[in-house]
């Protein structure tokens, strides 16, 4: 994304309209009756700051997939531990 949330080249370089100022890279994706899932697997402990991830994630889809969804799931998977840390964010139309 650049600097104003407009979807960009993952290089993307230049002025600050275009240039690459965020990305976002996901373990899955996926969409199923209106409700996009996003998943990043994790190992290790699980910490309050992965919120903040999942909460990036949710806008990335959001800004990316907002006409074809109507719910957006976030979600990190921890791989060591089995607990799953979830936030979700529906999407209304404009």
């Amino acid at each position: 994304f650049t600097r104003t949330w407009e979807v960009t080249g993952w290089f993307a370089k230049g002025a600050p309209e275009v240039a690459a100022w965020c990305r976002v890279k996901v373990d899955l994706l996926h969409i199923d009756n209106g409700v996009l899932t996003i998943v990043d697997h994790k190992t290790g402990k699980e910490y309050a700051s992965h919120e903040g991830q999942l909460r990036l994630y949710a806008l990335a889809g959001m800004l990316i997939y907002s006409e074809d969804v109507t719910r957006i799931e976030a979600q990190n998977w921890y791989l060591d531990s089995g607990a799953r840390m979830k936030f979700g964010l529906d999407v209304s139309p404009e």
